[in-house]
């Protein structure tokens, strides 16, 4: 941000991956799930929030 640059995070990228077509996301409970698998921490809410209106 100091140096002027629009910070995203990283399900913000992922999401825009999605929408742009870069990549397919054929189940959000399926990636909601390795995403915790790996350890990811993010809330179930802040999540759907994010991916909603996205499949």
């Amino acid at each position: 941000m100091r140096l002027g640059l629009n910070v995203k995070g990283s399900l913000a990228i992922i999401r825009k991956l999605h929408i742009d077509g870069k990549i397919r996301i054929d189940n959000l409970e399926q990636l909601y799930q390795q995403l915790i698998d790996i350890n990811f921490r993010v809330k179930r809410e802040i999540f759907d929030a994010i991916f909603e209106n996205c499949s």
